[in-house]
């Protein structure tokens, strides 16, 4: 059975989206989310876990768009910072997850709803 957050994704209008947001994707998004509460390092997996909170939140109207935007901007420069603390394998992970909220969630689903 789908998360709440989950379906927020899947019910998402895409054909809005303006041409310049190219790499965003639905499918991507999710993984994106998925795999991060999976992750073997545990900063990056609560980071999972709060993109999920976040998301399930913003679905069911008790955060509004900006207040997201906030905690994800936040969320991503965070990451950054303690990606300089991280062992070289997951502080990759960590500048990867970092690019990916910028791309999949700030430059692409907040310009959805």
């Amino acid at each position: 059975m789908a998360q709440i957050w989950e379906d927020f994704i899947d019910r998402l209008d895409v054909s809005g989206l303006p041409a310049e947001v190219k790499e965003f994707s639905k499918d991507a998004l999710k993984k994106l989310v998925m795999d991060t509460r999976r992750d073997s390092e545990d900063f990056l997996r609560r980071r999972g876990e709060d993109m999920a909170r976040y998301l399930t939140q913003l679905a069911s109207g008790k955060i509004t768009k900006a207040q997201f935007q906030g905690y994800v901007e936040d969320m991503k420069d965070l990451i950054e910072l303690r990606a300089l603390k991280l062992s070289v394998q997951a502080r990759a992970r960590a500048e990867v997850l970092a690019k990916n909220i910028s791309v999949q969630i700030l430059g692409g689903l907040l310009v959805l709803i």
